[in-house]
């Protein structure tokens, strides 16, 4: 009885206690936003800015902590959410998942092609088709100038792909019909340049380089055989894409070798274009 004052005079001892919590509570939010002045009647309430109203919606400041504490937590979950490859996607001139060395070098190489092939007004040997920021504009390009050159429609033509048995330095006349492309990359196999084949891939070989291939538009082309094997190219090694832009390019065919076509499509092999380092 003497401990708690309210029951001399007929209260409950909870209804004390419930009074205690809210001075508790009002002390609390005092120190937090500094000070009773906000919450008196005699001032006007101006609106508040984000970055005020982020500290007082937060509920962290029930709890007396400090502001800063959540705009911090706030940041991590922004980083989290945005990814650097989403980053580098986003702000770059063209979709790549290259550090930012690896993506100079990339560019001044893309440069140096079209300059080269300005200056000389003569279009390469070599075409290296991962300069390209839209590959497929250029193909389809291929594939209109052989139309106009024999005459015929453009729907009836399709690629023959033949992978090169020499070395670049070899090829120094572009082909009659199509073009060379150099600068592929096998993903999930091996190629055999004897036999002009897919094998398996070396151990801890993720990535190899594949030969030049020529591109070489035909008019009414069968169908694959079954030895072949219809390899998807894309752009980076995100298969899904990215940026808004699908990654498949084309599909190539490639010889299976002394297995079938289906071995491969367990591997997932593909061929790619860049690689992210």
């Amino acid at each position: 009885i003497d401990q708690c004052p309210g029951a001399s005079l007929g209260k409950r001892p909870s209804q004390t206690k419930k009074k205690k919590k809210k001075r508790r509570q009002s002390k609390t939010v005092e120190a937090v936003d500094g000070g009773s002045d906000l919450f008196s009647p005699k001032k006007r309430l101006e609106p508040c800015s984000e970055d005020e109203s982020s500290d007082i919606d937060d509920p962290g400041a029930s709890l007396g902590k400090r502001p800063s504490q959540t705009k911090k937590k706030k940041k991590k979950r922004r980083r989290k959410e945005d990814s650097p490859r989403q980053l580098k996607q986003q702000a770059w001139a063209y979709p790549s998942l290259k550090p930012l060395a690896a993506w100079t070098r990339d560019l001044c190489q893309r440069v140096d092609q079209f300059a080269h092939w300005a200056e000389t007004a003569q279009p390469p040997n070599l075409f290296w088709l991962s300069g390209f920021t839209f590959p497929n504009g250029f193909l389809t390009a291929v594939l209109q100038s052989a139309a106009r050159q024999h005459n015929i429609s453009i729907d009836t033509l399709s690629w023959e792909f033949i992978v090169s048995t020499v070395d670049d330095s070899n090829l120094l006349y572009p082909p009659k019909d199509g073009v060379f492309v150099r600068g592929l990359y096998l993903e999930g196999a091996g190629w055999d340049k004897k036999n002009s084949c897919l094998v398996e891939a070396e151990p801890m070989q993720m990535v190899c380089p594949i030969p030049t291939i020529h591109f070489k538009p035909v008019e009414n082309r069968k169908k694959m055989a079954k030895s072949m094997y219809l390899c998807p190219c894309y752009y980076f090694p995100v298969r899904s894409g990215g940026a808004g832009r699908a990654s498949f390019v084309v599909g190539v065919e490639l010889k299976s070798g002394a297995v079938t076509q289906d071995h491969w499509i367990k591997r997932g092999t593909a061929l790619l274009m860049s690689l992210d380092n």
